[in-house]
């Protein structure tokens, strides 16, 4: 369900970002003119695009991507899976983890940020280390822990502070003398001072142009600028965390209250110092990323609530739950707050009805679940017939199982058919649909287009440092061919700084590419 779900898009998205960036740690003499890595990048930050470039030599950069993208997403779903295996017994873990797999991740702008993203960046392998450093903290294994949160900071320091912000919440909670951690924050402060980046731009105040543009360009920077539907994701992540905090007083009931108050501590931060204040080290910082664990976490609440009612044979409380994820999921703004507000008074109201009045709400939840899930495959269709029914071009199967009601109901039930294997042959029979169904997703997991699919087959970096150009200069030893994407040695690629984005568009491939085979002697 994983792959099935989250399948691999290719070098899009904030990919391109670090492919820029591998680009420029490979040929500095080409790149380091373009205004875009000329006066500093997010390469200064992160270990990632250093680790790319070494390994380049050795796999063309679209194989190493794609290489990447499938190691970021399996770390992080096992890193999950031993976070959630602390806190929760067996099979209560899995339908939390099954929930934090199919359910939509989306967090802060939704049509931006998700966790477990199946591209390759600093975010995914960044998030498992810290899951994996969270689960060492439940472990009392002090340095490892702290090792792992170190090396998730060096490859994306947002997203470690988010995940360190929620575990100095748990430590608080399960001792206050963990707030002398905050006596840390009083170096960083005395450095605002000095001209040492970036911390020289601790109290530098955005001017109105300058902060009209980011506003402008990159809202997520700034809470008050965000969609309604991103106010509705956080809305349900409080609601939701503090309903399970009240619900389960046990290990994960203490996370969910350690994820409410890192989640309202980074968003009253980012409120504050980059909104109001506009300072520029907290606007960068987006202290707001903390949502990406405090989210996990509220999906894991859900499988975890949805198996607490079905086994206190509380079906009908089940199905009021899952109406209201289910809206949540869809994109209604505030109308599953009465839902679960329902759902959190069931044990009042529950005797209060008839056994028909009961049974009515029950069929009426199902029936509105039904309609949303037909309305969502007509809307689908549409594309699908566009593209002629071909799966290769529109995966039409990924976006009906990452319906919640598809994709998790599956799931759920090919753990209660597992559960309730009692014969040898009966288990044998799951194992081989197990097997099966992971042939098809390892099949179905690459959704990149076929129309570039040379380009693919292509290694993008060789070496050629024994080789002669076409222009008559020899290769230096540090050389490398950007193939299909670039030239070699001294050929240029970029008739103006600024634009690598742009000459690296689906529209200049062919172009590009037999510039670069008569550049570059085979």
């Amino acid at each position: 369900m994983l792959l099935l779900i989250h399948r691999y898009p290719g070098v899009n998205h904030d990919g391109s970002i670090y492919f820029g960036l591998t680009l420029f740690r490979l040929r500095p003499d080409i790149f380091g003119q373009d205004l875009f890595f000329a006066f500093g990048s997010q390469g200064s930050y992160t270990l990632l695009p250093w680790l790319l470039a070494q390994l380049t030599p050795h796999a063309g950069l679209p194989a190493l991507f794609m290489l990447g993208a499938l190691l970021g997403l399996l770390a992080f779903a096992a890193a999950a899976w031993l976070f959630l295996r602390r806190l929760l017994p067996f099979p209560q873990r899995a339908w939390a983890w099954l929930a934090v797999i199919t359910l939509h991740g989306m967090y802060g702008v939704i049509v931006v940020f998700t966790y477990g993203e199946p591209f390759l960046t600093g975010r995914p392998l960044a998030e498992a280390l810290s899951l994996l450093a969270l689960a060492l903290l439940v472990d009392r294994r002090w340095g490892w822990a702290g090792l792992a949160l170190g090396l998730a900071g060096a490859l994306h320091p947002l997203q470690a502070l988010g995940a360190g912000l929620i575990a100095w919440s748990w430590l608080v909670l399960q001792d206050r003398r963990w707030l002398h951690l905050a006596w840390l924050g009083l170096p960083v402060l005395l450095l605002g001072f000095t001209p040492i980046k970036p911390f020289a731009d601790l109290y530098r105040v955005l001017d109105p142009g300058w902060y009209r543009d980011l506003a402008d360009f990159t809202r997520q920077l700034f809470i008050t600028h965000w969609y309604p539907t991103d106010w509705a994701t956080l809305a349900f992540d409080v609601l939701l965390l503090g309903y399970a905090a009240w619900q389960c007083r046990d290990a994960f009931g203490r996370w969910c209250l350690a994820a409410l108050i890192g989640l309202l501590l980074g968003c009253a931060a980012s409120l504050v110092l980059a909104d109001l204040l506009h300072l520029a080290l907290p606007t960068a910082l987006q202290f707001w990323r903390v949502q990406w664990l405090a989210h996990l976490l509220a999906n894991a609440a859900v499988g975890v609530l949805l198996y607490r009612d079905l086994t206190q044979r509380a079906g009908s409380r089940a199905s009021v739950l899952a109406l209201a994820v289910l809206m949540a999921n869809s994109g209604f703004l505030w109308t599953w707050i009465p839902i679960l507000a329902m759902h959190a008074a069931w044990p009042s109201l529950a005797p209060r009805m008839t056994p028909g009045f009961r049974r009515m709400l029950v069929a009426l939840a199902w029936l509105t679940m039904l309609g949303l899930l037909t309305y969502y495959v007509a809307e689908e269709w549409l594309p699908f017939r566009l593209a002629h029914y071909r799966f290769d071009l529109y995966a039409i199967d990924r976006r009906i199982l990452a319906f919640p009601l598809v994709g998790m109901g599956l799931g759920l039930s090919g753990l209660w058919l597992w559960q309730h294997a009692r014969r040898r042959w009966q288990q044998i029979g799951m194992l081989l649909l197990a097997v099966t169904a992971l042939l098809v997703a390892a099949l179905r997991w690459d959704a990149r287009s076929p129309s570039p699919a040379r380009w693919r087959r292509s290694p993008s970096i060789r070496p050629c440092s024994a080789r002669r150009c076409r222009n008559g200069r020899r290769c230096s030893g540090i050389c490398r061919c950007i193939r299909p994407y670039g030239s070699c040695c001294s050929a240029p690629i970029t008739s103006a700084p600024g634009s690598w984005q742009a000459r690296y568009s689906t529209a200049a491939r062919p172009r590009r590419a037999a510039a670069a085979s008569n550049a570059c002697a085979r």
